[in-house]
């Protein structure tokens, strides 16, 4: 055989070989096809009798879901005062209006008793104005009485400084005999209980405050 038939075949021999080893190369390496995960079982979880919520009950508990009930919100209504039988009473003021003495219940009051003819009750009433203006929370009412005469008696509030006060003219004796006011000057301290005391004859000024300073911290 001559020396190129041998060279020709020691060729495709070689070759041969590495297409063998090409192939078992390439059996080593291969992937099987990816298999797609089973679908996941969904089981549905039923409440305890122990967690179950009563949608009647739901609302009524609190933001958080504690369960605890949320605390009641309806304004409560205050009773209103009772009116003593001595503040029960409609008249018309000095200068023509009309003043209910229920108004005063439930407050700490003060009602003053003159007359316009009373010398001891024109000289006094300045005082009682001067000392009632340093109490804001005494209400103040001045009752004009033993007098038919509604002329002099708006004399006398303006002569004593009553101007910016309630002045009732008890021109028929009325209220005064409710108080049971049979001399004057007289003072009804009134609490907000309905509590009333009467003191008759003229107060100074010092013995006037000390006893609104007792009827207001009543």
């Amino acid at each position: 055989m001559d020396v190129h038939a041998h060279i020709a075949r020691a060729i495709a021999a070689g070759a041969a070989l590495a297409t063998a080893a090409t192939l078992l190369a390439g059996c080593g390496t291969a992937t099987e096809p990816s298999v797609a995960p089973p679908p996941a079982i969904q089981t549905e979880v039923k409440p305890t009798s122990g967690s179950s919520t009563d949608p009647s009950t739901a609302a009524a508990e609190g933001p958080t879901g504690t369960g605890r009930s949320a605390p009641a919100t309806a304004p409560r209504s205050e009773a209103p005062a009772a009116v003593p039988e001595q503040l029960d009473f409609t008249a018309e003021t000095v200068d023509g209006a009309t003043f209910d003495g229920s108004s005063l219940a439930g407050k700490d009051a003060l009602v003053y008793f003159w007359a316009p003819w009373c010398s001891t009750c024109r000289r006094e009433a300045p005082g009682v104005v001067d000392t009632v203006g340093s109490y804001e929370e005494l209400a103040f009412v001045t009752v004009g009485g033993r007098s038919g005469d509604p002329a002099a008696m708006a004399d006398f509030v303006a002569d004593v400084g009553f101007d910016n006060e309630t002045n009732v003219a008890d021109l028929s004796g009325d209220i005064w005999a409710r108080f049971e006011v049979t001399l004057q000057p007289a003072y009804a301290f009134v609490d907000d209980s309905g509590t009333v005391e009467i003191v008759s004859g003229p107060l100074d000024k010092d013995d006037l405050g000390a006893r609104i300073d007792a009827l207001l911290a009543s």
